[in-house]
């Protein structure tokens, strides 16, 4: 009985040629990260605009993905899943913002009536 080696590997399967990655879902799902970081900024709008442009190009890139048969199609859920969190926390945000500013407004005048009373008795 002699040695024989094992059977050599299969080659790997290549992908289809319709498999690729959508680049719009790539690049929406990159759009809403950086929406989500920015929620830290305090400034409610940039993550709103990013946030709605990453939904739009979640939403265009699931659409491309049925269309071409493509891949990415988690990756386009995704950016329009967080794109809409980020949109309404940016929108919370902005709504949050203008009650501290109204707040802080109506502080300030009562301040200021409250100063002038005093100074002019």
């Amino acid at each position: 009985m002699s040695y024989q080696p094992p059977p050599a590997p299969a080659p790997a399967p290549m992908p289809a040629a319709g498999s690729q990655t959508n680049i719009m879902a790539v690049i929406g799902l990159i759009v809403a990260i950086l929406a989500l970081l920015t929620l830290c900024t305090f400034v409610g709008f940039i993550p709103l605009v990013l946030g709605v442009i990453a939904a739009i190009l979640g939403f265009l890139g699931r659409s491309q993905i049925r269309q071409r048969g493509q891949g990415g199609d988690g990756l386009a859920m995704a950016a329009l899943i967080i794109g809409i969190v980020a949109a309404v926390l940016g929108l919370l945000e902005l709504a949050g913002l203008a009650a501290v500013l109204g707040l802080s407004g109506a502080v300030i005048s009562q301040v200021a009536a409250t100063m002038t009373a005093q100074a002019n008795p």
